[in-house]
């Protein structure tokens, strides 16, 4: 004979109510209470949305003129690796040649 569905859930729950570790819950509890504790939600409207494209469309041109060839990231087909990329590629280049070239990428 099969088990009524709620008395298999409180089988399993009973089952497994000694697995919990006490030493998982924090010692002190965090206020919910504040401006600090909670984030801003909003959705985007369309309007607004459509607006971002504008200025977006209108901006790229301008930036692409003015900003300088050597700065990567936040520029389309041009992420943070390829300076590093750059920097690897001259440092085969002078394979061989006494140069020192210490470098740190975070």
């Amino acid at each position: 004979q099969q088990m009524p569905t709620s008395e298999r859930s409180m089988k399993r729950l009973k089952s497994t109510k000694d697995c919990h570790n006490p030493c998982d819950n924090p010692q002190t509890w965090c206020s919910s209470y504040g401006h600090t504790t909670h984030r801003p939600l909003t959705i985007t409207s369309n309007m607004g949305t459509i607006l971002e494209h504008v200025i977006l469309r209108r901006l790229t041109p301008r930036l692409a003129e003015t900003l300088p060839d050597w700065q990567y990231g936040f520029r389309p087909n041009l992420s943070t690796i390829h300076p590093v990329l750059g920097v690897l590629e001259a440092l085969r280049k002078r394979h061989g040649c006494v140069h020192w070239c210490a470098s740190i990428f975070i």
